[in-house]
């Protein structure tokens, strides 16, 4: 309910200084008498209330910075208290602190108690009421303190969960039960063979449960026993868990080289420019431009180090961000405290420790630049909402001044810190704006000349000079001068054949995923939560006394109005749309005060945060990433919302039904709290779940590549790039911070299906990057799709002499192809692994896409699109198009976005199982809502699907004879993907540019025939994804005859008859994926495994039957799949297997 209050009859001074000091108390040395009379009287805020006034006024709700002494989470400063602001008196604080512990623990020689008793000269004894009399009067900043220490340990305890890898504990439970289960299982299946299903399952589960309860201390060392060896698995050689994600290693790597050197990166360029030459290639990368995180972690690790010189930077860094978000919950506290008493301080902070969203982007080894996207900005806004709060010039402009510091970090720190500015500099305005309005309101003779406009101005100017010289200073000037072009440059940021024909990578960086609206609002804790956030704001535009009944109404009909529009997230996917909808309750409630001429002291509040919001929200459609932006401003206003909500309600039910004051405050703040019960449930499940992604299996391949050379470089997809030169101390080709044109480079060296053109590539970008073909771009008179031609013509042949004349027939003089031969077929190659790993089936559609860009067609695209209204004439002049093709592709253009018409984003759809006759293998495939059988004659290798209208075929049939791997084409109808024949029982599904790839064949078939790869490692990780490293020998003169017929072993003749059920990681992120099935597995025994496979399983081939693959031997399933079945027993069920269709749950029926 909205109540009100008039904080002031005259204009003049309505507007009152809002600071509630936590600090205040150590500069303050007399008593609260004391105070009251250095104080004097009062000068009124309003009109003095009559007493028969207040006493029939039913609510109140006073301003949050005017609260009375009585509250137990609230104080009530005086004016001369509220005037003041933060200071530190070091003298007085080290007398109150001697004298505090000199009272506390008095020594003397008395008697205690009754005198009988004689103490000696030592003892000393706590005196307790003397304890209580300084908390009592200290409780002005001991209180805020109390509360913010809670915050930091409720948010330490989510945050630091990764450390101690809880989900291990849940994958060992399951091993462990599964194991004896199955025990129990196969026992019962031999006594009581005949025994009905469902009895025989009742003295299963009976049995199992006795054995549990028998054998408690075995089963509990059983499982620690299991856990640790999977902790193992994802800890390094000191027992430290490995950071959790991938970038983290860079800021690692750095913060390595700065406590090595002295300086970030490792060597200098030609240039003399410092650079860290382990990233692009032998070309080195400058250093960063945001350098705060590396060099905070480092100081960081120097710091402990004196203490503790075992523990490792990695260690250390590990646990920043619990550090810094620790950090951000002081100025989130204290600006919802200004708004919303302790209370409101209190939730705002708390939020921000419980936030899901947040709390997946900021545990412990999620080391990257995230947490300071909470910290900065909320020192930002308080120190610049302490400015214009503050009474006088010096404090305007040290806090403007500190707000700007704050900024010029910031700017040093994430290269997005441009939107906190925008969204204040647009707070300013808008104030500036309402204070105008109220000054011609008011009839001021000089509207724009008044103190609360100057003020208001000179604060802002203050502020955006203070940025302006240290963001310069910081950061360099260029930095400061994007706060006024990234705005609309962000809307930008994902645009593909406008600026350059060059593919553009964001398109695929899953963090600027672009989702619907709705899902913000899930990330801020779901629907009513948002709301509550949402109504802190309103209430903020109705704390005055006059028109109350209006500001019921209107706090009533806003909660209603944002109701409506949260119920229909789901259809407002346009962000303008969003934005406004959102904003029309403040604006009517700024139209409100305007017009009522009402007093409010919270107007600058309302406003920062509802920009905040709104921009953020905005920000959230270009990037799932940019949800945590939003974070601080919510928490806020929820705090907002709980803590003048907390003030009337317990004074209402306080005087309304005459309860005890305090009784009514704890009532009500145990009911606030139930609030948080979901939050803090996804907050336990979100780090519940943290696992890192790098583990034994990658560190071990990478430091195997480590020892066995001194300088080399490592080429594969770039999300790892950051693990490889931080561990393997090599170069990378790029990595997640640097990619460029690599990656249509790299893409194609997948993608080809040519070892020449893959190797071709791979010795081009290890003497020059992509230099080459812009060196080559600028002879051809900058014809970039012409060189990109000639590049490709000039790298397949594999030969210096054919190069050259490929270059001289293009008409390039002796001089330049000596320049382009330099970087392109140079004499000095490094050694040069090539990985391929489990993941990268997922991103094959990526990797995929960029590998086959047409350029041709993305220069038509763009000179489209920079010329619509002659787009079609361009086409016929330019690109030699007849005119019927210019209609057909300037149509496709104008209506086709550039990454559908320029590239395909060709992927693998799936495995599949198959029953083998004595002619033929029959493949049940999943089609539309049904299955079909694809029939594969095993001798000519005809594949088709037979329809009731005749035969459709696979567009081609990939599979190995003994001299290498074999690709049959078909026509006719075609089914639009190809077929790969694994093993005799195993096809998968996949695009045709996928079926015969290079990483088909170096994955999917172990690099069979290929001459130019050597297999330097192979190993499993802890989920069973594989990761096979390559030495490229660009003699070509390797053997691969994997696939050759020698007589078969003991173990290849072995078959397990076994069934599974699989998740797929189509559409779902791995760590989504591995949390499904790992829940299956809890409930899923040898008793019930059919029914969940025909319920759960993702394998249509299978699942029909129960899950159930029949007979197969070795080398029939994919290599992590078949380990893991012939390495159970009869009854036994895996954990959890990654294979690149998903993860599966194998149970082994039986052997022979």
């Amino acid at each position: 309910m909205c109540t009100v209050i008039d904080n002031s009859e005259d204009y003049k001074n309505e507007e009152q200084d809002n600071n509630d000091d936590i600090l205040e108390g150590f500069a303050n040395e007399g008593s609260e008498k004391e105070i009251k009379h250095t104080t004097g009287p009062q000068k009124p805020l309003g009109k003095e209330i009559p007493a028969k006034e207040k006493k029939e006024r039913i609510v109140e709700i006073s301003e949050p910075h005017h609260r009375k002494s009585d509250d137990m989470f609230t104080e009530e400063f005086t004016e001369e208290e509220t005037n003041k602001t933060v200071s530190f008196d070091l003298a007085a604080i080290k007398t109150k602190t001697k004298s505090f512990i000199k009272n506390v623990y008095s020594k003397d020689n008395k008697s205690e108690r009754s005198g009988t008793h004689t103490r000696k000269k030592d003892d000393f004894s706590i005196d307790t009421a003397k304890i209580g009399a300084w908390t009592h009067k200290n409780k002005k900043w001991l209180l805020p303190l109390a509360l913010i220490l809670l915050t930091i340990f409720i948010s330490s305890y989510f945050r630091m969960a990764p450390a101690y890898l809880p989900i291990t504990d849940d994958w060992a439970e399951s091993q462990v039960q599964s194991f004896y289960k199955n025990q129990i299982t196969q026992s019962v299946n031999q006594q009581y063979p005949n025994l009905p299903q469902q009895n025989r399952d009742v003295l299963i589960e009976k049995e199992f449960q006795t054995m549990l309860q028998n054998n408690k201390d075995q089963i509990e060392l059983d499982k620690e026993q299991v856990s640790a060896q999977f902790k193992s698995q994802l800890q390094d050689e000191n027992g430290d868990t490995y950071l959790l994600a991938i970038d983290p290693y860079y800021w690692f790597a750095e913060a390595r080289n700065y406590l090595e050197y002295g300086q970030l990166g490792d060597s200098y360029n030609a240039d003399g420019e410092r650079i860290f030459s382990l990233r692009n290639g032998r070309e080195g990368r400058a250093i960063t431009n945001i350098p705060v995180h590396t060099i905070f972690s480092a100081w960081v690790y120097k710091f402990v180090h004196l203490f503790s010189k075992d523990t490792s930077l990695m260690r250390v860094i590990f646990f920043i961000p619990v550090i810094i978000i620790g950090l951000s919950l002081i100025p989130a506290f204290l600006i919802g405290r200004k708004v919303g008493g302790n209370v409101g301080g209190f939730f705002a902070s708390t939020i921000i420790a419980i936030n899901a969203a947040l709390l997946g982007r900021t545990p412990a080894g999620f080391s990257d630049t995230d947490a300071y996207n909470i910290l900065f900005p909320l020192l930002i806004a308080w120190f610049f909402l302490e400015a214009l709060e503050a009474k006088n010039t010096k404090k305007k402009v040290l806090f403007g001044c500190i707000a700007g510091l704050v900024s010029g970090l910031y700017a040093v720190t994430w290269l997005g810190y441009w939107y906190i500015l925008v969204f204040i500099f647009a707070a300013i305005i808008i104030y500036l704006g309402y204070n105008i309005v109220r000054n011609v309101q008011h009839k001021e003779t000089k509207p724009l000349f008044k103190k609360n406009v100057k003020d208001t101005a000179f604060v802002g100017g203050i502020y955006f000079i203070a940025s302006a010289v240290f963001i310069s200073l910081l950061a360099g000037f260029s930095k400061f001068k994007i706060l006024f072009t990234a705005p609309l440059k962000a809307s930008a940021i994902k645009q593909v054949a406008v600026t350059k024909i060059w593919p553009n990578v964001l398109t695929t960086v899953a963090e600027f995923n672009e989702t619907d609206l709705s899902g913000i609002i899930s990330q801020m804790g779901g629907k009513f939560l948002f709301w509550i956030g949402l109504m802190g704001i309103i209430l903020l535009l109705c704390t005055t006394k006059k028109e109350k009944m209006k500001n019921v109404w209107y706090f009533l009909g806003s909660g209603a109005y944002y109701l409506i529009i949260i119920s229909l997230k789901n259809t407002l996917n346009n962000p303008i749309v969003f934005i406004t909808l959102i904003s029309v309750p403040v604006l009517v409630g700024i139209i409100k005060i305007v017009y009522f001429k009402e007093s409010n002291a919270n107007m600058q509040y309302a406003l920062l945060l509802i920009i905040w919001i709104a921009g953020t929200a905005y920000g959230f459609t270009k990037g799932v990433r940019f949800s945590i932006l939003m974070v601080p401003a919510f928490a806020i206003a929820f705090g907002a919302m709980i803590g003048i909500t907390y003030k009337a309600a317990s004074e209402w039910l306080s005087n309304a039904i005459h309860i005890d004051k305090t009784i009514s405050k704890v009532l009500f703040i145990i009911i606030f709290c139930l609030l948080l019960i979901t939050p803090l449930n996804d907050a336990k499940n979100t780090v519940q779940n943290e696992i890192p992604s790098m583990n034994d299996a990658w560190y071990t391949s990478l430091t195997k590549i480590k020892d066995s050379t001194k300088e080399a470089i490592i080429t594969s997809w770039w999300d790892f790039g950051h693990w490889f030169y931080s561990i393997s101390g090599q170069h990378v080709t790029f990595d997640g911070a640097d990619q460029g044109e690599r990656i249509y480079w790299v893409g194609k060296t997948l993608l080809t299906d040519d070892e020449q053109v893959s190797v071709g590539l791979l010795r081009m970008l290890n003497c020059g990057q992509q230099k080459p073909v812009h060196v080559l771009e600028g002879f051809l008179n900058g014809d970039a799709v012409k060189a990109v031609d000639v590049m490709n013509k000039m790298m397949v042949v594999n030969d210096k002499t054919k190069a050259v004349k490929i270059l001289k027939d293009e008409g390039l003089t002796t001089a330049q192809i000596a320049d382009v031969i330099a970087i392109t077929y140079c004499d000095n190659l490094l050694d040069q692994f090539y990985i391929t790993s489990e993941d990268m089936v997922g991103k094959a559609g990526v990797w995929g896409h960029f590998g086959s860009w047409d350029f041709k067609k993305a220069a038509m695209y763009q000179a489209v699109k920079l010329d619509v209204q002659n787009g079609k004439q361009i086409l016929m002049n330019k690109f030699g198009l007849t005119s019927s093709e210019a209609d057909t592709y300037y149509y496709e253009i104008t209506t086709t976005g550039a990454d559908q018409w320029i590239a395909q984003w060709p992927n693998y759809q799936g495995s599949f199982g198959c029953d083998e006759t004595s002619t033929a293998l029959e493949c049940t495939i999943s089609v539309g809502n049904g299955n079909a059988v694809i029939q594969i004659d095993k001798a000519t290798k005809e594949a088709f699907i037979q329809t009731n209208n005749g035969k459709v075929y696979p567009n081609s049939i990939v599979y190995t004879t003994e001299n290498g791997i074999v690709e049959k084409k078909f026509v006719g109808e075609l089914m639009g993907l190809s077929v790969i024949l694994v093993d005799q029982n195993t096809i998968v599904l996949a695009h045709p540019l996928q079926a015969n790839s290079m990483f088909t064949k170096l994955f999917l078939f172990d690099g069979h025939g290929l001459k130019c790869f050597s297999k330097f490692d192979d190993r499993q990780q802890l989920t069973g994804a594989r990761i096979i490293t390559w030495k490229v020998d660009f003699d070509c003169q390797q053997e691969n005859n994997v696939y050759s017929t020698p007589e078969e072993t003991k173990d290849q003749q072995e078959e397990v008859h076994a069934a599974h059920i699989l998740i797929s990681t189509e559409g779902r992120s791995d760590e989504d994926t591995l949390a499904i099935i790992t829940e299956i597995r809890k409930l899923v025994n040898a008793a019930n495994f059919e029914q969940y496979a025909k319920d759960t399983s993702e394998d249509p081939g299978s699942a029909i039957n129960g899950g159930d693959l029949g007979w197969f031997g070795r080398n029939m399933m994919v290599p992590e799949f078949e380990n893991a079945a012939f390495s159970l027993g009869p009854g036994e069920i895996s954990a959890p297997i990654k294979t690149p269709f998903g993860y599966h749950l194998i149970y082994v029926i039986e052997k022979r």
